[in-house]
Order: C-alpha cells, then structure tokens, then sequence
C-alpha cells in the first residue's frame, strides 16, 4: 500500500493526515478498512483521512482531531510518499 501523508503536531498532539480518493470518504467501510491499514504502520498516532470532493476538503476520523485540523491552509504541511505501508 502507499499513500500521501504528513506528521502534523497540533496542541501538543501528533496527528496523522492521509490524502485519500473520494470513494474512500464516502464508503465508511472502505474509511475504516484504509484507517486499519495505515493503523498498523502509525499505531500511536491518530489518524485523519481527507479528500477533496466536489471543491470542498472531508475529513473522516476523530472528531477532537478534526476540530484541531479544520481551517488549516493543508499545502503548509509537508506532505511525503510513504510505500510499503
């Protein structure tokens, strides 16, 4: 598996964000299923997925992390390939 991400610490906190497809946002099974893959490479880090559908940012995870990421300009982070996830 590979995937875009990027570490973020917000508030003192570690927060995984994980650029996804909108199918995957829009299907809570596939979300979960996503989330548990990457879950076993960042098992100490909550993980927030996000998607751009129809021009507007989704996010899918924790809601107390989401709050946390909302309103943010997302091209500030560095975002970096990750394989064999």
């Amino acid at each position: 598996m590979n995937a875009i991400g990027t570490i973020i610490k917000k508030e003192g906190q570690l927060i995984a964000l994980f650029q996804v497809k909108p199918h995957i946002i829009a299907q809570p099974y596939e979300a979960i299923n996503y989330r548990a893959q990457l879950r076993r490479k960042f098992s100490q880090v909550p993980i927030i997925l996000i998607s751009l559908i129809e021009g507007k940012i989704h996010f899918q995870g924790d809601d107390h992390y989401i709050k946390m990421i909302e309103g943010d300009a997302l091209d500030q982070y560095s975002w970096k390939q990750y394989t064999h996830i």
